[in-house]
């Protein structure tokens, strides 16, 4: 689940100022022979301002599909193709994963979504991390002067130090922190096209988290 909100101005100062979206994801993991796995991920998403009843238009269809090999105990690489709206606008785009364990340290991504780097003491997980974030909504207002807004989107890329940790059982907390660069407001028109890209201030964040893990 996620919320994006903006009181706009300018140009944008007629807008619903609060953009809504829940997704939910299904994954499914296959063994292949000599070592190779594929795993593939789909994520329906209802993503709007809400101002009329919901259609089509609300929806997006996200996916991923990851094809990886573990060379040895130490490295596994992949290659794959995803689906979503990751930089402000719905894209395909080829993905790169590796995962690389040596003693302590894990060092691991999928690019261009994330890559990071982790010493591991006992149950605690310290490292740091770059990642992409983004996300595309219907927007209900059509046009502003001469420009057709059909969807609005936003795309940030975080980096700072990370912390993982295991509170009980199966449930682990995540701690991140750092600052938000290349921080873009997108509109798009009903083809698809880019209307129009904002840059705004880099900013600070705080991340907290929950995770069951089996």
């Amino acid at each position: 689940f996620e919320v994006y909100a903006d009181k706009g101005g300018g140009m944008f100062q007629n807008f619903n100022p609060s953009y809504i979206s829940f997704s939910y994801g299904v994954g499914l993991i296959q063994i292949l022979k000599n070592r190779w796995k594929i795993v593939g991920v789909l994520s329906p998403t209802l993503a709007s301002d809400f101002n009329n009843e919901i259609s089509r238009h609300d929806f997006l269809i996200q996916y991923s599909i990851l094809v990886s090999k573990r060379a040895n105990v130490e490295f596994e690489y992949g290659f794959g193709v995803t689906h979503n709206t990751r930089f402000g606008r719905p894209l395909i785009i080829p993905l790169l994963s590796y995962t690389y364990l040596k003693g302590n340290w894990i060092h691991n991504g999928v690019f261009p979504a994330y890559m990071a780097s982790y010493y591991s003491i006992n149950q605690f997980d310290f490292g740091v991390k770059l990642s992409s974030f983004g996300n595309v909504y219907n927007s209900n207002n059509a046009t502003v002067s001469n420009l057709e807004l059909d969807k609005l989107g936003y795309s940030r890329i975080n980096i700072g130090p990370d912390f993982k940790f295991h509170i009980y059982k199966s449930l682990y907390a995540n701690i991140s922190t750092g600052i938000t660069l290349r921080n873009r407001l997108f509109s798009i028109n009903s083809n698809g096209g880019l209307e129009m890209e904002l840059p705004t201030h880099s900013k600070y964040f705080l991340n907290l988290g929950l995770n069951i893990l089996k």
